[in-house]
């Protein structure tokens, strides 16, 4: 009309789907005959090249004549010019960028929840989560929120369809299954397969008179096909992306906030606002994740693009030219800055120093005048103090000018060189030698490092070794002012998920994707790295962590006498364009801040101190919202109640051992800082200090404390805000004891709390206030130099706890050394002398030996809650 283009549509009589399935479970008779025609009409969609990307009972409507009529293909895509149509290989042209979601997630493919690539095998996917829900009446995936949703559809295998159909046949079950693989290489090769075994399953079942069936007409297939051919032409129509970005945009952006995928909800925000500017929802989440800065080169009109930490291969992302104006999430990315004539910047800074270097100007160097294989790592302050617990109280604030540092570890190639050159003519490096007695690592033997290793870093290497090497190179080990630095992410981040920890060897240097702030490889993990400090005693400074170390120990002082040649310890080098402060080359006492206690208090004060922790027991709300059987060694359990304040809910996660049987024993865990790295309780941090409690028949229970996990949120370090922090910990940990109560399979009168580092400095303050606990464990705790309030403070609160209490501590702890730290926390502790216990063990503030953990602390719960009896189903019958 009046030349304007317009598009008309078939208006479709009848039911949904959804309102079908609303009335209970579908006579097997109709869910088959509708289950072959919407497996039809998507096979011929694939066969003309479009994939559906949103099907749901929603978008399936049913004639009253019984037709089925497959709509709104407005996320529909073609397929990509030269892909075979209908090939279970097929890409589709404009699909959506990695680590970008749409469509309704309910119904979603885990790939497609991922951001990965789709083809019609995620429609196969959403195919058998609408045929499960025909047949059963129930969604194949379930729970209480959109989080918990996505989390089970991506790990966990439906219910049995015969638990809630048992009528259903055998090879409708089968075909269900088979789309409902977690892997699109598990599904069927085409969607014409699906619709071929039900024709083919209906066929047996008509001839065997287990169904009747009615006879279809070629109507259906026809209105199918007409429906789809509309659908060709609505997917063109130019509001499709209006209307993601009105209807389920923010359902998107919201579901990866909660689940702590602050980047790729920052994608979403910034396609979403090209058509929705200044809406108010929008805006509320954009500056709710974000923070605004500028970015500055020297010199200007470089080109900025970012990537998501976590998906190293996933293509650039420009945001401008330099000097840039942004907003960024709170997030780690990789950022690439890159101007013609001039090295490419390619980092992930993540600390207020690597920020401001952002900010205030990054130099960009002339190609071709940067060290071969090094990074810049610009001029900064480093920020130390005794308010660091994590550094030694001597690490004091001090600038650090621009240097060079190696952007991968020295090799085994690389070392090889410096060993034929003569390096080891020094007659300081004399006494090293490989294993056969010859010049070299104490790895290596007959002179040279094992085949195909040559890409390895070199290990093995005492620090005199590391620092003739780096002098020979024209070079330096770097202070570990210098090394700190480099790592410019001050808060542990995705890098310990990408480095190589908890591994079972050395990686080829740059094989993982853990990037540093400034473009150094594998700070964190692979091996550890000697620095040119020595403490008081001699001993040499060596950061980062190894292969075989808790990637807590990214971030963690380590000092080794500097003879010691561990297959763990290896180096890379330093360069300095000028001369190096003398302050930053002395030996570093490694002890931190002592803490001074203050007075004791009277008890009728200590009484309104403990008050504050009191909560008003109310109904639980409990229900148990996922179980996963999959480990050999214990069923999990994800469980959710109310918490003591607020209208919050929270969860706990039971590992419920199976080589024992009720009334168990249980052993509730309180995390180290190391938790705040992650944003979901999917990757649980230092969970090889506590798997084998579910091991030795004991029920390891994991509450989702406030601030950790999916419960994330900003908080200070001021001593009204953390004492508030610990309040409501202690809180949870109450709630958590409440619900244990309600069940009769948790023996609630031989409970222990188990705590580590954070967890172990605050344990005596929740051991005082909760009176169920029959016993404790702190490992890696003591007194700490940080200013408390007198309603946290230890020195109030361990005089007060007599609960039996075991202390684990390293005997080289730098964290909590034994005077200033451990010591004075355990003769605080108020239990008998003979119900408690300080184990030293060999090793830093993990100990080394993970056997003799285990021991002492099994040896605790045995004596203290009695000895379990193990055996799994035999001792059921007791």
């Amino acid at each position: 009309h009046e030349g304007r283009t317009f598009i008309a549509m078939e208006l479709v009589e009848g039911r949904t789907l959804r309102q079908l399935i609303a009335e209970g479970p579908l006579p097997l008779d109709q869910a088959m005959r509708l289950a072959i025609q919407i497996a039809d009409g998507l096979s011929r969609a694939h066969a003309a090249g479009i994939v559906h990307r949103d099907l749901k009972p929603e978008n399936i409507m049913v004639t009253d004549d019984g037709l089925v009529k497959i709509l709104d293909f407005g996320l529909a895509r073609p397929v990509a010019f030269g892909a075979e149509a209908g090939s279970a290989t097929s890409t589709y042209a404009h699909a959506t960028a990695e680590g970008v979601m749409v469509g309704t997630p309910r119904y979603m493919s885990p790939e497609q929840l991922s951001g990965g690539p789709v083809d019609e095998r995620s429609d196969q996917f959403a195919l058998g989560m609408v045929l499960y829900e025909m047949v059963s009446g129930k969604p194949a995936f379930d729970g209480p929120s959109l989080p918990s949703i996505i989390s089970a559809i991506v790990r966990d295998a439906p219910a049995p369809l015969r638990q809630s159909r048992p009528d259903a046949p055998a090879g409708l079950v089968k075909v269900i299954d088979r789309c409902l693989a977690k892997s699109p290489d598990d599904r069927y090769p085409s969607t014409a397969d699906v619709c071929r075994e039900l024709r083919e399953l209906e066929r047996r079942l008509l001839h065997g008179g287990a169904m009747p069936l009615r006879p279809r007409t070629i109507a259906a297939a026809l209105a199918v096909i007409g429906v789809l051919a509309v659908a060709a032409a609505v997917m063109w129509f130019r509001g499709a992306e209006q209307r993601w970005a009105h209807n389920d945009a923010p359902g998107q952006i919201a579901a990866r906030i909660e689940s702590g995928k602050l980047y790729d909800a920052y994608r979403l925000l910034l396609r979403a606002r090209k058509h929705r500017p200044d809406d108010p929802e929008l805006e509320k989440m954009f500056g709710r994740i974000t923070l605004p800065i500028q970015v500055v080169t020297e010199p200007p009109g470089a080109k900025v693009s970012v990537k998501g930490y976590a998906t190293p291969n996933a293509p650039w992302e420009r945001l401008g030219v330099t000097p840039l104006k942004l907003r960024v999430p709170y997030a780690l990315m990789r950022w690439r800055i890159e101007k013609e004539g001039f090295e490419t910047f390619e980092g992930a800074p993540l600390s207020g120093g690597s920020i401001r270097t952002l900010m205030t100007g990054l130099a960009l160097d002339p190609a071709g005048t940067a060290p071969p294989g090094m990074v810049r790592v610009p001029s900064s302050v480093f920020r130390g103090g005794p308010h660091r617990l994590d550094l030694p109280a001597g690490m004091m604030a001090l600038p650090v000018d621009t240097y060079w540092l190696d952007r991968f570890e020295v090799t085994n190639r690389q070392f090889k060189e410096f060993v034929d050159a003569g390096g080891y003519s020094d007659e300081a490096l004399q006494p090293f030698r490989d294993a056969t007695g010859r010049p070299g690592p104490a790895t290596w033997s007959l002179g040279t490092f094992p085949d195909g290793a040559a890409d390895l870093p070199v290990g093995g290497v005492s620090w005199h070794e590391a620092d003739a090497y780096c002098r020979a190179a024209g070079k330096t080990l770097p202070t570990i002012y210098h090394w700190f630095s480099a790592v410019g992410q001050e808060q542990l981040s995705d890098i310990l998920r990408l480095s190589n920890f908890d591994g079972e060897e050395p990686a080829p240097v740059g094989k993982y994707q853990g990037l540093a702030g400034f473009g150094a490889y594998d700070m964190a993990g692979n091996v550890r790295e000697w620095c040119s400090n020595a403490t008081g005693a001699g001993e040499r400074y060596i950061l980062g962590g190894a292969w075989n170390d808790p990637p807590y120990m990214f971030r963690h002082i380590v000092a080794r006498p500097p003879a010691d040649r561990l297959p763990q310890n290896g180096f890379r080098c330093a360069m300095y364009p000028g001369p190096v402060s003398e302050v930053m080359l002395d030996p570093v006492d490694p002890r931190h801040e002592i803490a001074n206690p203050p007075p004791p208090v009277a008890e009728e004060i200590f009484e309104a101190y403990a008050g504050m922790y009191a909560y008003q027991r109310s109904d639980l709300q409990a229900e148990v919202e996922h179980v996963d059987d999959s480990s050999a060694h214990w069923r999990k359990e994800v469980v959710s109640f109310k918490a003591a304040y607020g209208d919050e809910t929270m969860r706990a996660l039971l590992f419920v051992p199976r080589n024992a049987s009720p009334p168990y024993q249980a052993v509730v865990w309180f995390p180290g800082d190391d938790v705040f790295i992650f944003r979901s309780s999917e990757t649980l941090a230092s969970s090889y200090l506590f798997d084998f409690i579910p091991r030795s028949g004991r029920v390891l229970v994991y509450p989702i404390y406030q601030g950790m996990y999916e419960r994330w949120v900003p908080f200070g370090f001021q001593p009204i805000e953390w004492r508030d922090r610990v309040i409501v910990w202690s809180k949870d940990l109450g709630r958590t004891l409440d619900y244990l109560e309600t069940r009769s399979d948790i023996d609630s009168d031989k409970i222990a709390y188990y705590g580590f580092s954070s967890g172990a400095i605050y344990g005596p303050v929740f051991t005082t206030v909760e009176p169920r606990i029959r016993a404790s464990i702190l490992l890696g705790g003591g007194v700490v130099p940080r200013t408390m309030r007198p309603e946290m403070d230890l020195a109030h609160f361990a005089p007060r706890s007599r609960v039996p209490t075991l202390m684990i501590n390293g005997l080289d702890d730098f964290i909590m050394p034994y005077d200033s730290s451990q010591k004075p926390l355990f003769d605080l502790l108020a239990a008998p002398p003979e119900d408690k216990r300080h184990a030293r063990l060999e090793g830093g503030h993990i100990p080394t030996r993970r056997q003799d953990m285990i021991r002492e602390i099994l040896d605790w719960l045995d004596r203290y809650l009695g000895p379990v009896q193990t055996g799994g189903p035999a001792v059921a019958s007791k």
